[in-house]
């Protein structure tokens, strides 16, 4: 990955600077004035992250030890499930990208969202009934794809809420806030959950949970798709 990243570094142009009078002006902000200033889109970016972490590190990686510690599948094969939840974000992430483009970012997070609170409890069902191989890389593929569609533009959509002055400081906040616990902890959570409730399906509750709440950050912001952006 080190070559990959320092040839996009080399060839990206910087977006920070602003040309004053011909001479090159660096605008800075500080942590109080983001926490302040700026607090409604620092609550705003967790929550909306929330929703996106939680549902990436449940479907792609506690899949893979969910089928084997629950659902007593082999572990050689267990984890082909993180290959196809892989390989459906590679093969979508650029069309999920357009489609934000031409029907905005709320929409398209909007509506995958949605499609994900409804459908993650039935998959759980699904591969409790029926623990086999094809039903585990069939529920991780559908819900993978609902996963891309969401992701996609809210990571768009975090940078795209703070102005260019804090742009990269507050998105780096909110991302690193929000996928620090609800997805750091969310292997741990899931299985808490499990032991407490003794309910196999628990990690989709939690999915559910941090979904509604994200709502409520997405219902925060405005559209930014297609806007002249600060």
């Amino acid at each position: 990955m080190i070559p990959v990243g320092l040839y996009i570094r080399r060839h990206l142009d910087e977006t920070g600077v602003v040309q004053e009078g011909g001479a090159p002006r660096q605008e800075h902000a500080g942590l109080r004035e983001i926490f302040t200033r700026y607090w409604r889109m620092v609550v705003a970016g967790v929550l909306i992250t929330i929703g996106g972490t939680s549902a990436t590190y449940i479907v792609l990686h506690y899949m893979t030890s969910y089928a084997i510690s629950v659902l007593k599948i082999p572990a050689g094969v267990s984890m082909a499930a993180g290959c196809v939840g892989a390989l459906v974000q590679v093969a979508l992430s650029a069309y999920a990208g357009r489609l934000s483009d031409r029907i905005g970012r709320k929409p398209l997070i909007l509506w995958s969202r949605i499609a994900m609170l409804v459908a993650i409890y039935p998959g759980f069902l699904l591969l409790n009934a029926q623990p086999t191989l094809p039903v585990l890389l069939g529920v991780v593929a559908a819900l993978s794809l609902m996963l891309v569609l969401n992701v996609v533009p809210s990571v768009v959509m975090l940078s795209e809420l703070f102005p260019r002055r804090i742009r990269a400081t507050g998105m780096s906040i909110v991302y690193c806030i929000g996928v620090l616990v609800f997805g750091g902890f969310a292997q741990f959570l899931a299985t808490w959950l499990i032991a407490v409730t003794g309910n196999a399906n628990a990690p989709a509750q939690y999915v559910i949970g941090c979904g509604i709440v994200s709502l409520v950050g997405l219902a925060m912001v405005a559209e930014t798709a297609g806007k002249r952006l600060n």
